[in-house]
């Protein structure tokens, strides 16, 4: 049995190699056997049916929306003073990918929106040792609009599909700034400001089942903001849950 299993993995990979795309057009069942003795040849005898089917379909489904979660400290701001200032801080980030163009390995590029929110708070310890502080209470919020696109590559290893991918987006970013608690009895000041930048990355992505992972993703970029064009977008670390589904379709390369 052995060495006809072998024999035949061997005639489905020659098929494969040395059969033209034309002839398995013209001749669909040329095409089936083929691709049969071709799945043979990636998988043991002793793989069961449920674990063939289970990498199947992890491979064939795709992320279509995630949510992540940023740690204080995960995430700053680039420009120096704000980083000392605002050293108290969250983020949440939630994208959505509504384009999908994958090969049969789960391999391919994402074409998505994203929203992020960041909170930022002047803490105790600095407006201790900052007697020039005019406001009690400072705190910043971050709201930010992407247009992403992402490239993957992945491994199924230890029943899992690891997948490692590039991600870069233009971003449009809501700068609100709240100015609480006038140490000379002043009203409070709020500030609003708009900019455009831009942010990259990179991430590692876990399925667990075909239809939920986990991933960890790296951000940096640059959005200037305001006169002195102070760049907002530090160091960043999301980690998260991700909801994936089936897409249309796949291409075969």
């Amino acid at each position: 049995m052995k060495k006809l299993f072998l024999t035949g993995c061997a005639v489905g990979i020659v098929a494969q190699l040395m059969l033209p795309p034309a002839l398995d057009a013209s001749y669909p069942p040329v095409r089936f056997i083929s691709d049969i003795a071709a799945s043979a040849a990636r998988y043991s005898p002793s793989d069961s049916a449920d674990s063939v089917y289970d990498e199947r379909m992890k491979k064939s489904c795709s992320p279509f929306l995630r949510v992540g979660f940023a740690a204080p400290t995960m995430i700053y701001m680039m420009d120096r003073d704000l980083k000392y200032y605002y050293n108290r801080s969250w983020g949440l980030m939630a994208d959505c990918f509504f384009y999908k163009k994958k090969n049969r390995r789960g391999n391919g590029l994402d074409i998505g929106s994203r929203f992020t929110y960041r909170n930022f708070l002047i803490g105790d310890d600095i407006q201790e040792k900052t007697s020039s502080l005019l406001y009690g209470e400072n705190r910043v919020h971050l709201m930010s609009w992407d247009i992403c696109f992402r490239g993957v590559i992945g491994v199924y290893f230890l029943h899992e599909l690891w997948q490692l991918y590039a991600i870069a987006a233009p971003r449009l970013l809501h700068y609100h700034s709240v100015m609480k608690d006038n140490r000379l009895g002043g009203p409070d000041k709020n500030v609003d400001l708009v900019s455009i930048g831009i942010i990259g990355g990179a991430g590692l992505e876990v399925t667990i089942v075909p239809m939920m992972g986990l991933f960890a993703e790296y951000n940096i970029g640059y959005t200037p903001v305001g006169k002195s064009h102070n760049n907002v977008e530090g160091h960043q670390v999301y980690v998260g849950l991700t909801w994936r589904t089936l897409y249309p379709g796949y291409t075969e390369y």
